[in-house]
């Protein structure tokens, strides 16, 4: 569920007057008459209320709740294709094949609960960081993963913060308790005294530290996020005129692809934002509409290079389609569960609509190979013809849970236990190749992706 964007999407369309979208689900799945009410989610920590004047949605854990900053027609679109389990549990989904939120209908006494919510902010210092410490503690999934004791670094730094604690010093705090959990699915982001802060205690093992290590050997450069935005786009030219020597397509701003000496080559950099409005359906159409025009020319190679070594990550929906294209019978892709709920989640590719390509198919990863990306890679190493090149992958897997604190700050986290095809469990590890291909190594980080892509060429080649 993309909490924040769609936030942030709602809140430009309320100031310009224009956001006329509906207020309710409109797919058949939903009914007024039977899913008014208020529903409890199982492992999300969700309370969201159903009634004619629209949805409202609310975070809650045992140390408070606060309504969540999001407008009726957002729920309504992340929280759109119900299912009916029996009288009192449903599950609600954004589309048939995303995450299934299962809610249990509150009786009329428990549903007072939500009485207690607030619906403006709260700025006490120390009910903030209790209300934070209790968020971690009841949904965050991967403390042993990364070896740390949240109860313990929650006593070292509650005597930090008192009732009369600057904001500032409350971010310090809370985001010193995060430091070490090397989660790339974390994060903090606040407003501290007019200014917009973020931290993220994660960063990729070797894209990253290159970049820096580039950043402080040059002069042309001051600030370090324009330098790594160089680099980005000299990436691209370099999959352009070195990879393709210059005979490369584009659609969209995230893909180019081509064909070299009868090898297809795609590089994909995200799992999201081919659309306009950018939401997980309109995604799912522009990337199958994107698949349809390269396998037009591609389902004529020899074999498929799937290049996703700068690929951030998206939506899930998004892999999914576009592994459908290599695959000729429905099998499992992954599962997951939440953190503290009950009910696994299947994840399974359809079977190609048209000829599916099995010829061989080489996907090559990095360790910025991020979320999304590697529930795609999950998927793919699923499929036989696969082959896994590349570095390890980022091992954040998880969906980012966003939970709005008291004081309207934002906590993503990582709540969902991912496993692949054969049950193995990832997160914090990373998916390994079955040949390990350096990336981003070495001192030349300009053209190490490129010269490691064009060997690949020439190995697979050498098979055909």
């Amino acid at each position: 569920m993309q909490i924040i964007k769609t936030a942030l999407l709602s809140s430009a369309l309320l100031l310009l007057g224009c956001d006329s979208r509906p207020t309710l689900p409109t797919s058949s799945t939903f009914t007024l008459e039977h899913h008014t009410g208020v529903w409890q989610s199982q492992g999300y920590g969700y309370i969201m209320k159903i009634g004619v004047e629209g949805m409202q949605l609310f975070d809650r854990n045992q140390a408070g709740c606060i309504q969540k900053n999001i407008s009726s027609a957002d729920i309504a679109e992340n929280m759109a294709v119900f299912k009916n389990i029996d009288e009192n549990h449903i599950s609600v989904s954004a589309t048939p094949n995303s995450t299934q939120y299962h809610f249990e209908r509150l009786t009329n006494n428990q549903a007072e609960l939500i009485k207690t919510c607030i619906t403006s902010i709260n700025t006490n210092p120390v009910e903030n960081f209790n209300y934070f410490s209790q968020t971690m503690a009841e949904h965050y999934a991967f403390f042993d993963t990364y070896q740390q004791n949240w109860p313990k670094i929650v006593k070292k730094y509650q005597d930090k913060i008192n009732n009369s604690s600057p904001n500032s010093q409350l971010f310090n705090v809370l985001s010193s308790m995060l430091k070490d959990l090397d989660d790339a699915h974390l994060f903090l982001a606040a407003e501290v005294d007019g200014n917009s802060k973020l931290y993220q205690p994660s960063k990729s093992r070797t894209l990253r530290p290159a970049l820096d290590r580039a950043f402080a050997k040059q002069n042309d450069f001051e600030d370090p996020k324009a330098f790594r935005l160089n680099w980005y786009e000299n990436y691209k030219s370099q999959v352009r005129e070195a990879v393709l020597e210059g005979n490369a397509n584009e659609i969209g701003q995230f893909i180019i692809w081509g064909m070299i000496d009868n090898i297809g080559y795609i590089n994909l950099q995200r799992m999201q934002d081919f659309s306009e409005s950018a939401s997980i359906q309109d995604d799912m159409a522009a990337i199958e509409q994107a698949m349809d025009t390269m396998m037009n020319t591609l389902s004529k190679s020899d074999a498929i290079v799937l290049d996703i070594t700068a690929n951030g990550g998206g939506h899930d929906e998004v892999g999914l389609v576009l592994a459908r294209y290599f695959n000729q019978k429905k099998r499992l892709a992954y599962s997951k569960i939440a953190f503290g709920g009950n009910h696994s989640q299947q994840y399974y590719l359809d079977v190609a609509q048209n000829i599916a390509y099995t010829k061989p198919v080489y996907l090559v990863t990095s360790d910025h190979t991020v979320s999304a990306a590697e529930t795609f890679t999950m998927a793919m190493k699923s499929l036989p013809q696969v082959i896994h090149v590349g570095d390890t992958t980022r091992g954040s897997h998880s969906d980012i849970l966003d939970k709005m604190l008291l004081n309207g700050w934002h906590l993503g986290l990582s709540n969902e236990i991912y496993k692949d095809s054969t049950g193995k469990v990832s997160e914090g590890k990373g998916l390994v190749p079955e040949r390990m291909l350096p990336i981003f190594a070495g001192d030349d980080i300009f053209n190490s992706h490129s010269i490691a892509i064009q060997t690949l060429l020439k190995e697979v080649k050498s098979k055909l």
